[in-house]
């Protein structure tokens, strides 16, 4: 999970207006039944893409691998705070997969719940926003 990935952008603020963008997205899904499980998806991409503009900025690489968990536990090392959204990861981890592949395993795509997560990230996205512009600070 530690590969460096060639052409991907090396500004965690890239990765930060990308989870903005998937926020945006996810929002706009949420009201139809036939692309609110796209809307989870965006969900994930947008945890996805926070924490690992973070971690791209504290190591000068964003790792590999969509584990929203690995990723949680990666930033909480830095981040104690973050360590309270683990919960969310878990969460969010199956929609990786299930949001865009057909699957025996069912779920059922709740409106609410999509506007409590993308609610979540956003809480979770102005902590790590916060702690990038901290620590650029502290840099100078």
């Amino acid at each position: 999970m530690s590969r460096k990935r060639k052409g991907d952008s090396k500004l965690h603020t890239d990765w930060y207006d990308y989870a903005k963008r998937d926020v945006a997205a996810a929002r706009m899904l949420y009201n139809d039944p036939f692309t609110i499980i796209y809307g989870f998806f965006h969900c994930h991409q947008a945890a996805e893409k926070a924490l690992k503009g973070y971690l791209l900025y504290c190591n000068g690489y964003a790792p590999d691998g969509h584990n929203l968990i690995y990723l949680c536990r990666k930033v909480g090392e830095k981040i104690g705070e973050v360590n309270g959204f683990l919960e969310l990861c878990v969460d969010l981890n199956i929609y990786y997969i299930q949001a865009r592949y057909p699957s025996d395993f069912k779920i059922e795509w709740l409106p609410e719940e999509l506007v409590y997560y993308t609610g979540e990230i956003v809480k979770l996205f102005k902590i790590l926003n916060k702690e990038s512009k901290n620590k650029k600070r502290e840099r100078k």
